[in-house]
């Protein structure tokens, strides 16, 4: 498993799972853990409001520091299907970038 810490400071962080465009924010004064299966190839792009994860497979699950489960995209997400190109993924990445909604249900504050 690979896991990744994501506090946030007195602003939310928000969160962007790609290629589903998955949100969460993740509220302010707030630590979450992000855990990827083993193996899985993580690229994040850091942008004002937040990060956005591209992760090709299962999708990621979202705790909280002290191991509550937040989000658990892995049950209800379709894996990346199996051919998927990363670099499809990018192109359209870069020529849309990806911005929180803040109107989303995932909006915490």
């Amino acid at each position: 498993m690979t896991t990744l810490t994501v506090p946030a400071g007195d602003l939310p962080v928000w969160l962007c799972f790609e290629p589903w465009a998955t949100e969460y924010t993740v509220a302010p004064n707030t630590t979450v853990v992000i855990k990827f299966d083993a193996g899985t190839e993580v690229e994040l792009t850091s942008h004002g409001e937040g990060i956005t994860f591209m992760s090709i497979g299962r999708h990621p699950d979202i705790w909280s520091a002290e191991g509550e489960p937040l989000e658990i995209f892995s049950d209800t997400m379709p894996e990346t299907p199996t051919g998927f190109s990363g670099e499809s993924f990018r192109w359209i990445r870069d020529a849309v970038p990806p911005k929180p909604n803040w109107s989303s249900p995932n909006r915490l504050v």
